[in-house]
This record gives C-alpha cells, structure tokens and sequence, in this order.
C-alpha cells in the first residue's frame, strides 16, 4: 500500500491572514542561498532574517502558514516539521506593522527542491501546472520538499505530516491531495 503526498498551501479562505513585504527582496535572497539553489541543511541554522514590514490591513490574522512572499511557518508548525525532519533548516524571521504595533513571529521554510514530476503532468502554454502528478520514487523519503521543475512554488509533505499538522487544528493550511504516479505493477495489475 503507498501512502499519499499533499500540497500544502495556504487557505484563501481566510482573507485577513497577514501578507509580508517583501520588497527588499530579503526572503528571496535567503531562499536562494550559494549558487541559487536551497540550503535545506545547514549546521548553523540560528540565523535570523532583518524583521519584515507587513502590508497594511485593518485586520491582520495570524495563520499558521504564510506561502507567499515565501513559505513561513508558525513556532507550531515548525515544530511538527522538525520532529519529521531534525536537520531541516528554519530561519527567524519577525514581521511587523509599526502602524498597529502587530508584531508576529514565523519560520522560514527552507525545503529540499527535489525533481519529482511524473510524465504525465500538463501544463498549459504559458508554462504553468496543468494537472500534477508526481512520481513518489523520485520523491523519495522527503517529509516536505519544494517540487522542482514547476514555475510555481509548490510545497509537499507527506501524509504523516499532513495528518499530524491536522490533529493540532491549524489555521490557514489547506491540503490537497496529489495524484501518483502508477507503478509498472500497478498499471498493468
């Protein structure tokens, strides 16, 4: 029996959720790390991010999970995440409204970009994800990962994680289930 991969995304629903700026470019630069690529391991993993500005709203929701300018996370998300994964690499990152005096703490997400689309995913012409399907091999054993070859930012986790994340009821995560890959076995029964 295989277990399931979800998308993890932040729920539209909620429309108050806090959005960060991120006009410096302070969270994409430290996404991208050497080389452009993502530092999913690092020894030193107690560096923390200049405080980010929030946009101004009349009501800033906290959520649990932020995935736009990047992907942050809550201290109990974070939590959830790091008992999958030990090694994973979470940044500090504050974000603040001087106006209200909102201040809030978060994670940032640093993911392994793991290449794992199956042939049989589509896109529409202008290069964005038609329909996802993912071969779990190519996943491998990943709790999360950043999917790599997609022009969107695209967060897996497994269903452990997915499940533990939705025993602790957080707010602002919706999962989506992801359609696999068939196995050669499984195809041809």
């Amino acid at each position: 029996m295989r277990k399931g991969l979800f998308v993890m995304m932040q729920d539209q629903r909620i429309v108050d959720a806090m959005r960060p700026m991120d006009s410096d470019g302070v969270l994409t630069e430290a996404l991208a790390g050497p080389k452009g690529g993502a530092l999913f391991f690092k020894p030193d993993s107690s560096q923390s991010i200049a405080p980010l500005r929030l946009v101004e709203q009349k009501r800033a929701v906290a959520v649990d999970f932020i995935q736009k300018p990047a992907p942050l996370v809550s201290d109990m998300v974070k939590e959830v995440l790091a008992k999958y994964a030990p090694r994973a690499l979470f940044r500090s990152v504050v974000l603040v409204d001087p106006a209200s005096g909102i201040q809030a703490s978060y994670w940032l997400l640093e993911r392994p970009l793991v290449h794992c689309l199956a042939a049989q995913t589509e896109f529409f012409p202008d290069g964005t994800c038609k329909r996802l399907v993912v071969d779990p091999a190519k996943a491998g054993k990943h709790p999360f990962l950043k999917i790599g070859g997609l022009r969107e930012d695209v967060t897996l986790v497994q269903l452990g994680v997915a499940e533990s994340l939705l025993r602790r009821e957080v707010t602002g995560i919706r999962f989506t289930k992801v359609q696999l890959q068939l196995s050669e076995e499984e195809r041809w029964g």
